[in-house]
């Protein structure tokens, strides 16, 4: 016959502790907000959005028609979006260029420096190359300050202005 240990009223409550110890961790984490997409207690904090499947000729055209409306901020948006939704495709190269392009109608041409030489390293034999490293280059020279300051955006500007001329010549 096997005799159990006898439990002791020290073990019971030390349980107790641990477990009214855990509830309270719990409680307090899932209040974080940094825990807001966890809830151990169930419901639904996110509803889900189906977005449409728009096709990609069509988002194109929204954008281009966002530019045409004077919003290339959003024109930007919708062609790095194109780019997301169609990696890889004919349309990510052409979202990328026009993304530049929209970015410097806005001005913001520190993101079109960056997207027309993310552009040229990934598409350097396209036809649009040497557009794409203009746009780079001329957004270094909209951004030259006056003589008496520093001229590192100029120095920048003339030496992509030279690398279209000596790597595209034709352009």
């Amino acid at each position: 016959m096997i005799l159990a240990a006898p439990i002791s009223r020290v073990s019971v409550l030390a349980r107790g502790a641990r477990l009214l110890l855990f509830a309270g961790a719990a409680a307090a984490l899932a209040s974080c907000s940094m825990f807001d997409d966890f809830n151990p207690f169930g419901g639904e904090k996110y509803k889900m959005v189906i977005e449409p499947d728009v096709p990609a000729s069509k988002a194109y055209d929204q954008g281009l028609a966002q530019l045409a409306n004077g919003a290339p901020a959003d024109a930007a948006k919708k062609f790095t979006d194109l780019g997301a939704k169609f990696p890889d495709s004919d349309w990510a190269r052409k979202g990328l260029l026009m993304t530049t392009y929209a970015q410097y109608q806005g001005g913001d041409f520190d993101s079109a420096e960056a997207s027309a030489e993310r552009y040229v390293k990934l598409y350097p034999k396209s036809q649009e190359a040497a557009y794409a490293l203009y746009l780079e280059a001329s957004s270094y020279y909209r951004q030259i300050p006056d003589i008496s300051r520093d001229q590192e955006r100029a120095a920048k500007a003339l030496a992509a202005f030279q690398q279209v001329i000596k790597d595209y010549p034709n352009s």
